[in-house]
């Protein structure tokens, strides 16, 4: 996707770029509260949150499309638009959706590790298939916020 909109012609960079901003942001919260982990002499922080109820596979899809995207290539968020045949006088005539990537096995060995296993990844796709960006992430940090939440708890 080239962030350009087929209707109005502009360019839609500011999304993705927002999307970016906020998967580094996660990453980087997750990359703290591992040092925080290292500094305490805890146990693994990797070993910890592999078994975290709230590492869902939302968090993990997300740091593999974060990862992707920093170290690899473009896995960017593709956006849709709606138009309902018989829209109410008072309803948008065109609705855009935005959708976070599908993720491809072929994809996924192209890291060094994956967080997601080849079972996840079906799930993660029909998830995203079937959900708006805006959605998922929420559910997703609502989820992060739990584990950050749990975290704090052990240091």
């Amino acid at each position: 996707m080239d962030g350009t909109d087929p209707v109005s012609g502009k360019n839609h960079v500011i999304a993705e770029d927002a999307l970016t901003a906020l998967f580094q942001t996660i990453e980087t919260t997750f990359q703290v509260l591992k040092e925080d982990f290292e500094l305490k002499k805890l146990l693994s922080f990797d070993t910890w949150l592999k078994q975290c109820s709230a590492y869902t596979i939302r968090v993990k899809a997300i740091r593999i499309i974060r990862h992707f995207n920093v170290h690899i290539g473009d896995l960017k968020a593709e956006s849709s638009l709606d138009i309902p045949l018989f829209p109410a006088p008072d309803e948008v005539w065109v609705i855009r959706r935005w959708q976070l990537p599908v993720i491809t096995e072929e994809q996924l060995k192209r890291l060094r590790s994956s967080k997601l296993s080849s079972g996840e990844l079906v799930l993660w796709n029909n998830i995203t298939t079937k959900e708006e960006a805006k959605e998922t992430v929420k559910a997703a940090l609502s989820d992060i916020r739990n584990i950050l939440l749990e975290g704090e708890e052990l240091l």
